[in-house]
Order: structure tokens, then C-alpha cells, then sequence
């Protein structure tokens, strides 16, 4: 059998940081049986569909049906402190990622974070925490001195100021140094894309981010450094790569690749963030000439033809611990074009389980969706069966104000999606990864027997998938309730159109084609209604869906 004889199927992937590492094995296992016809993700998870879709690309060029590349890419994750060198800060933005490191380690209670965040502060600033602490023991020095040689009464108001005084400057030896370092990186963080990262790696030390994105994919396409990867190079091996990122100027989430002429970029903000051979590629698509390789100037960013690994990078800039690439969009109305930083997906989709979707499917569409569980003794992999219920999760409970903001922030970025995930016909192609307390997350200082253990549990997702997965009962399910919406749908419309004409199109040339869609309409409607009891078409049961339309992003 030859890798394009395999049947197709896609796979959308969540973003979660470094728990990511549970898609390589995952990708592995539902590559025995499929070839990856669509891939897409967020963050975590467009890294993941990235490469996935380069070891497609290479076997779709050769013979062997094996998807060779992607547990190698894993393999790097064993080495220790993998994960922190990937994320290497600016030297003025290094007294905050100290901070964020000390509070990612911090695990267990609030007293154990702010004591943490306290010796972080300290340990960055210790010149300024010693003198403040020198001159609270002088002070207290000076105020017993003076106690001894005062009247009863006065000396105990002396000792209580003192005290006061002395208690302040000794909390003032931990949030100075603190205060310090957080007004330095407000100053300094708007002229680095808001990221304490560039993503590229500093002199002589190991691949940071996109380094290592760049490396990985281009090793796993079988493509030479100097040949990025692109989107159009995907398509033409029959493979579609979709990832999410949030664009800050428009407040809204963008799907890459992409639009031909969607946006700008300049050259300069281009090379701060990438490797050479990549910005390389894009100048020479955009037509930007050597001269300008450093310009500030705008050029039109490829749609098709853009690096892959840009597409990841601006899908994975995690807020603050990453730079954002600042793009342009070119707006009639105003006197030149308008800034849009471009940001992690996860802020607006982070698990785009919509991707690929229509109608009625002619292959199954995976989602690998990553779930924290407050405790030990869930199981690590589910994936429902038949109608049963996806999230089988009892709900978080909330403890504590740190608990409420996070549920805050959960439910304001994935209702959507999460809503999505439940329906008919999208739950039961949904493979929970469940995450216990102190895995995957900003947990970047996971040792190599944590990185193993989740790897292995993808695996056991690719798995899972394979034994549970039903694809005629799916077929039959997406059937029924597309029939349903449909039947309803259509009977709204003969309500509205009830004794009313139709709207009347506004251009004349248009006259004919409105009559041939109101008469094609009006047939529709006459057969729709409520189904009859007892015969299917009825919404399946456990959920129901709506059909509206929205903006396709």
C-alpha cells in the first residue's frame, strides 16, 4: 500500500504549553491506520499539527506508510531542562522571567508562591534588599538607644513608631527589589513585543523556541534549512495545515495561512523574531530587496507561500513569555496602516474543534482535547462512546481567589469551544488527555520521567481512538441532526416568508437568479415542519445543536 491509498483523516489539537508532549505519541498511533489529510491546532497544539503535517509531507513523497520523524521530535522533551531552553529571556527582561519561573515551581499552597516570588525578588536584587535591611537595623538601633534614655510613657510610643518604621522597611526589602523589577520590564517589554522570549536563542547557547520549531520541521519534511516548510507545500501533497492566533489590534481570532493581502509586515520586526533562512523566504516572496532586509518600511505578508514555522510561533506566543510579531492591516479610512500584534490562539480558540467541519463529513475529524483533573484516580485517556456524555469530569470546584480568577479565565476563552466539543456528532471524535496536578502547564522544569509518562499517555490516546471510534454510527449522528436543523430551519423560513413576498433583490442583473433561489426555497419550505413522531430526524439525545450563520474566521 502506497501513504496516499491510506484513508484520510484530520486531527485538531489543544494548546496546553508543555503538556503537548502527549500529541507525538498520539499522532503516531492514528498513523497506522490514516494518513492526515487536515491537521490544525492552537499554541501547544499547532506545534504539534506543524510537525505532524512535515512527517506527512515526507511520507506522502515517498513509499513507506510509516510517519517517521515525530517521536524523535518527542524524544528532544527527554533531555533535561529542554523546556527552559526554549525560553530564553532578553537580558533586561531576565529579573521577571525569574519571577514567573519561581512562581511556576512554587506548587502547593499560596504561602509557598509568595515566598518564592519573595526569595526570586531578593536573589535578582540583593544589593537593594541588604541596604533596606541595614538600614531597618539601624534605625531599630537608634530607637532602643533612645527608648533608654526617655520617661516611661514616651518610650513605649517611641518603641511602637519604631517598631512600625522597622516592619515596613523590613517588608520594603522584599517588595522594593519586587517593585523594581516589575517597573523595569513595564518599561522595557513594549519595544520587545510584549515577550520576555525572542524565541531565537542567545549566543552560544542551546536552540530556544523557534530555533527548535524551525529544526524540527524541516528535519521531519526531509527539506534542507535553507528551504522552509510552507503552507502551498503542504497543499500540493494533499495535506491542509490550519493553526489559531489572536490578533490584538482587530480583538478578534485569525486562521492561518493567511489571505492573500491580509497583512503587512516590515522587515526589521521579521528578523527580530525568526531565523535567517526564513525571513530569507518570505523578502523573496514579498519582493523585498537586500537593501531593505532591515527596513521598518511594510510589505505584504504571503498567504499560501508563508513559512509554516511562522504560522506556529504566532499561534504559540504565549502573552508576555513571548514576543508578539506586530503586523499591519491597510485601512482606507485611516492615514496609514493600523498595528495588529499577533498573539497565542489560546486567548480566543484554543481548541478549534470547528476546523474541517461541514455538513455531512466524508472522514472523521479527531480532537485531542487536554483536561486538568484536580486529583489522582480519573482515568488518563476517555472518549465516549456512542451518545454518552463527553466532559465526564464533576465540575472544579472554585477555592480560593486565585481558583476563582483562573475559572474566570477558563470560561471567557473556551466556552465555545468546550460547547462545541459537547455536541452531537463532534463529542463522540473527542479524546480527553487528562493532566493531574503538577503535569504539562507552564510546569517547564518537567523532569524526564514526567515528559515520558505523557508521552506514553498520548499513545495510549492514538489508541483509544482506534478501538473506540465508530464511523458509521458518526455518519448516522451527523445525519440525523444536520436532517433536523434543516427540517427546523427551513420551517422558520415558511413561517417568515408566510404571506409575505420575498426581499427583493437590489440589483436588476440579479433578478433572474432571486426568482430561481425563491422558487428552490419555497419547495424547500413546503416539506419542512416538525418530523413526525417516531421517525428519525429528531435531534439525538444528550444535546442539541443550533445553525446560524457566523463569521468564517
Amino acid at each position: 500500500m502506497r501513504p496516499a491509498e491510506l484513508p484520510p483523516c484530520d486531527l485538531v489539537m489543544k494548546g496546553g504549553v508543555t503538556s503537548g508532549i502527549v500529541y507525538p505519541g498520539a499522532v503516531a498511533e492514528l498513523a497506522k491506520r490514516y494518513r492526515f489529510a487536515n491537521l490544525g491546532g492552537t499554541s501547544a497544539g499547532a506545534v504539534a499539527a506543524a510537525v505532524a503535517a512535515a512527517c506527512e509531507y515526507a511520507r506522502q513523497g515517498g513509499e513507506s506508510i510509516e510517519l517517521k520523524g515525530i517521536l524523535d521530535v518527542a524524544q528532544d522533551a527527554r533531555r533535561p531542562g529542554f523546556f527552559l531552553d526554549l525560553f530564553q529571556p532578553t537580558p533586561s527582561a531576565q529579573p521577571l522571567l525569574s519571577l514567573v519561573y519561581a512562581l511556576a515551581g512554587a506548587r502547593g499552597s499560596h504561602r509557598r508562591q509568595v515566598i518564592a516570588l519573595a526569595r526570586a525578588a531578593v536573589r535578582r536584587r540583593p544589593v537593594q534588599a541588604i541596604g533596606t535591611l541595614a538600614a531597618a537595623a539601624v534605625l531599630l538601633a537608634l530607637g532602643a538607644l533612645a527608648v533608654s534614655r526617655l520617661p516611661i510613657g514616651l518610650a513605649l510610643v517611641l518603641a511602637v513608631v519604631a517598631a512600625l518604621v522597622v516592619a515596613l522597611l523590613t517588608a520594603g526589602a522584599v517588595l522594593g527589589p519586587l517593585v523594581a523589577i516589575v517597573r523595569g520590564a513595564w518599561r522595557s517589554l513594549p519595544g520587545a513585543g510584549f515577550g520576555v522570549c525572542s524565541g531565537l536563542a542567545s549566543p552560544g547557547a542551546p536552540d530556544a523556541l523557534t530555533d527548535w520549531l524551525h529544526a524540527s520541521v524541516q528535519r521531519c519534511a526531509g527539506l534542507p534549512p535553507g528551504q522552509p516548510l510552507t503552507f502551498a507545500m503542504l497543499q500540493a501533497r494533499g495535506i491542509a495545515l490550519r493553526m489559531v492566533a489572536t490578533d490584538l489590534g482587530l480583538a478578534r481570532p485569525v486562521t492561518m495561512p493567511f489571505a492573500e493581502e491580509q497583512y503587512l509586515f516590515s522587515p526589521a520586526e521579521l528578523s527580530a523574531l525568526f531565523p535567517a533562512p526564513v525571513v530569507d523566504h518570505v523578502l523573496a516572496v514579498a519582493g523585498v530587496g537586500p537593501q531593505d532586509r532591515h527596513s521598518t518600511r511594510t510589505w505584504f505578508l504571503p498567504g499560501a507561500q508563508l513559512p509554516v514555522v511562522i504560522g506556529v510561533r504566532l499561534s504559540a506566543s504565549v502573552p508576555v513569555l513571548l514576543s508578539s510579531l506586530r503586523l499591519y492591516t491597510a485601512d482606507a479610512d485611516a492615514d496609514g496602516p493600523i498595528e495588529s500584534y499577533m498573539t497565542d490562539g489560546g486567548l480566543t480558540s484554543n481548541f478549534p474543534i470547528h476546523f474541517f467541519d461541514d455538513w455531512l463529513p466524508s472522514h472523521p475529524t479527531f480532537g485531542l482535547d487536554l483536561v486538568g483533573v484536580p486529583a489522582v484516580g480519573e482515568e488518563p485517556v476517555f472518549m465516549p462512546a456512542g451518545d454518552e456524555v463527553g466532559h465526564r469530569l464533576a465540575p472544579r470546584p472554585v477555592t480560593g481567589l486565585g481558583g476563582f480568577v483562573g475559572r474566570v479565565q477558563d470560561a471567557a476563552r473556551s466556552w465555545r469551544d468546550e460547547a462545541q466539543a459537547e455536541l452531537p456528532g463532534y463529542r463522540d471524535r473527542v479524546c480527553q488527555i487528562r493532566m493531574g496536578p503538577g503535569e504539562g502547564g507552564f510546569h517547564l522544569d518537567a523532569n524526564p520521567d514526567q515528559v515520558g509518562v505523557l508521552m506514553d499517555r498520548g499513545r495510549e490516546a492514538g489508541r483509544e481512538i482506534l478501538r473506540s471510534f465508530d464511523w458509521e454510527r458518526h455518519r448516522v449522528t451527523r445525519y440525523l441532526t444536520l436532517m433536523a436543523l434543516l427540517r427546523e430551519n427551513f420551517g422558520l423560513l415558511a413561517e417568515r416568508l408566510s404571506g409575505a413576498p420575498p426581499p427583493v433583490a437590489p440589483d436588476p442583473d440579479a433578478g433572474a437568479w432571486a426568482a430561481a433561489v425563491d422558487a428552490a426555497v419555497a419547495e424547500l419550505a413546503r416539506h419542512a415542519g416538525p418530523p413526525a413522531a417516531g421517525q428519525p430526524g429528531g435531534v439525538p439525545p444528550a444535546g442539541r445543536a443550533a445553525m446560524s450563520i457566523g463569521p468564517r474566521l
